[in-house]
């Protein structure tokens, strides 16, 4: 997904793509906070939009995440898949239950 997404906002400077798949190890979480914190300094408002799966793994990671940036006034999203979505679309099915 990261390429589909990078492919249709590269015209911009202001958008990043970081994609973080799977298991990332805590360095490299804190490495992209770091980095978006930085990044942060220099514009009045930065977001962190999250697209990702809709499984427990997935939502330990989304709830870390909105906490550690949100420490630092950084906005986060969690976009895509949402419970919302899931229901809206009928795709109760592909929820991973582990």
């Amino acid at each position: 997904m990261a390429s589909l997404v990078s492919a249709i906002l590269t015209q911009s400077r202001q958008v990043r793509i970081v994609p973080n798949g799977g298991w990332s190890s805590e360095s490299y979480i804190k490495q992209n906070i770091e980095r978006i914190k930085r990044i942060s300094l220099k514009h009045d408002e930065t977001t962190v939009l999250y697209y990702g799966d809709y499984d427990p793994t997935c939502l330990r990671m989304v709830k870390n995440l909105k906490r550690d940036l949100q420490e630092r006034n950084i906005s986060f999203e969690h976009v895509a898949i949402t419970k919302e979505q899931i229901a809206q679309f009928g795709l109760e099915h592909l929820i991973c239950r582990s």
